[in-house]
């Protein structure tokens, strides 16, 4: 059947013939009694009439009313076809670009979508635009993909006017036109094509080519969810999720994100799974949210593969294997996912779960630490202090703890520390390690290693260096570490 159109119903053009049989078969078809409409439509399809034929291969195809047989479809779209039915010639050459019920055959699809595009019917102008805008059956063509689309679009096609407000929408085949994007995409919506409608909600809901306006968003994107659009559904999850335009509402949140998973949406899955992970609206269910999070890493979803490591490495969830547990951050990493990639490097460096390989752990670290992520620079510079596949240099380590403390991390702030407490790259000063490693904790005090870090600089500063190093924890809680020069130049 013509992909464009959504129901068995919308394909009935209704019969000039006068013939009873064919009129009670098209009555039937209505109301969706495929059993009476086989009875009066198989006749007159054996008797020649090109709408009985066409009716009856929809039937093959789709299997309502018999048992599905492409084969026969195909040889009786083909009769219609041959005759000059623009439906047979549209269906048969969709069957053959997708290779249902026959082998493939881009050019022969396109043949027979042009032979009814010459007729003006609009779905196959739709079609013969997308094999132009693919290169498939002829060569790539996206003006003359837009032509089409153009002129399928002023005789009212739906499918047409969100297909040519999305080459607007991007600057594809056309000059980009945000402005007539939107107004294409609003006619298409307001005819009830269900991609409009979704499209729709997204232009407002990013403010392209019109004002942002989550409200709208959410109407349209409610829209086309109501119809089954599963990526529409996972947007108005997203809104819901985090009240955007509405009320938070985990409830609805997590039914929508159910309704998309069952199509197949693999970032749907991942959000059920953070759901039941963190708790939101529902009791925390740490194997429930591994259950989710398994069916999106399966699709390759990376931050799904991501918490399973972390889920398999803390033993949270699931059996705790550590093994496992480094295959998907291996998984995730292989999609340049960076916290798969600093969770797998910490893993190397340590030999948890794999052999140690620092190389690779240095590689990573050093690849995220360029990026800014200031865990990784924390790390690096224990790579650079420690000289692990690399030459030990006191002064990179301290800077990059430095950066990595800049960026507000707590290993960064405790590892500053240390080197401040050891007189590694920088002049020994308790005062100043103790209010850094303070800060660490005052970021996660649940740390232990940063806890004994701070134990055990206790243990070695006096009453009065420890009420001048809480003063100064303070300053740089608020300063930044401007304030330790400043502190430096006051002594």
């Amino acid at each position: 059947m013509i992909k464009y159109t959504a129901t068995l119903i919308a394909l009935i053009l209704l019969p000039n013939s006068a013939l009873a049989s064919l009129e009670e078969g098209v009555d039937a078809l209505k109301r969706q009694d495929y059993a009476s409409a086989i009875k009066y439509l198989k006749p007159e399809s054996e008797n020649g009439s090109i709408a009985a034929t066409r009716y009856m291969a929809i039937l093959y195809e789709s299997g309502k009313g018999i048992p599905q047989n492409l084969t026969e479809a195909i040889k009786l779209y083909e009769i219609a076809a041959d005759k000059g039915d623009t439906v047979s010639q549209t269906s048969l050459a969709a069957l053959y670009q997708h290779g249902k019920g026959v082998n493939k055959n881009y050019k022969k699809a396109f043949d027979l979508y042009q032979k009814a595009a010459d007729q003006g019917f609009t779905d196959a102008m739709v079609a013969l635009a997308d094999l132009y805008s693919d290169g498939l059956g002829t060569e790539k063509n996206l003006e003359r993909a837009a032509s089409l689309l153009q002129t399928a679009s002023h005789n009212g096609s739906p499918a047409a006017q969100n297909n040519l407000a999305a080459m607007y929408m991007n600057g594809v085949g056309v000059e980009k036109n945000l402005p007539k994007a939107f107004e294409l995409f609003q006619s298409a919506a307001k005819q009830g094509y269900v991609v409009a409608q979704r499209n729709l909600g997204t232009v407002y809901d990013r403010g392209l080519g019109v004002t942002k306006n989550s409200v709208e968003a959410l109407k349209w994107y409610r829209a086309s969810s109501a119809q089954g659009d599963a990526i529409a559904q996972f947007a108005l999850a997203q809104m819901y999720q985090y009240g955007t335009g509405t009320d938070i509402d985990y409830s609805s949140a997590l039914k929508l994100y159910k309704l998309a998973a069952e199509q197949g949406v693999g970032a749907a899955e991942y959000h059920i799974g953070y759901i039941y992970w963190k708790g939101l609206g529902v009791s925390k269910n740490p194997s429930e949210a591994a259950k989710w999070f398994q069916q999106a890493a399966a699709k390759n979803f990376p931050q799904a593969q991501t918490n399973l490591g972390d889920m398999y490495e803390s033993g949270i969830g699931v059996a705790k294997n550590e093994t496992k547990a480094a295959q998907f951050y291996i998984q995730a990493a292989k999609s340049n996912y960076p916290q798969a990639e600093y969770k797998l490097a910490k893993i190397l460096k340590d030999g948890r779960g794999l052999p140690k390989d620092h190389s690779t752990a240095f590689m990573y670290f050093n690849k995220l630490a360029d990026k800014g992520m200031s865990e990784a620079q924390s790390e690096l510079g224990v790579m650079y202090e420690n000289g692990l596949s690399v030459e030990r240099d006191y002064e990179k380590s301290v800077a990059l703890f430095h950066k990595a403390a800049t960026g507000k991390s707590a290993s960064g702030f405790k590892n500053l520390g240390r080197s401040y407490a050891k007189g590694h790259g920088t002049p020994k000063n308790l005062v100043i390690s103790y209010a850094l490693i303070n800060c660490a904790h005052n970021i996660d005090f649940n740390d232990i290693d940063i806890q004994n870090e701070l134990n055990s600089t206790r243990k070695v500063i006096n009453e009065h260096d420890l009420q001048k190093a809480l003063t100064l924890s303070l300053a740089i809680d608020k300063e930044g570490l401007t304030a330790i020069e400043r502190f430096l130049a006051e002594q």
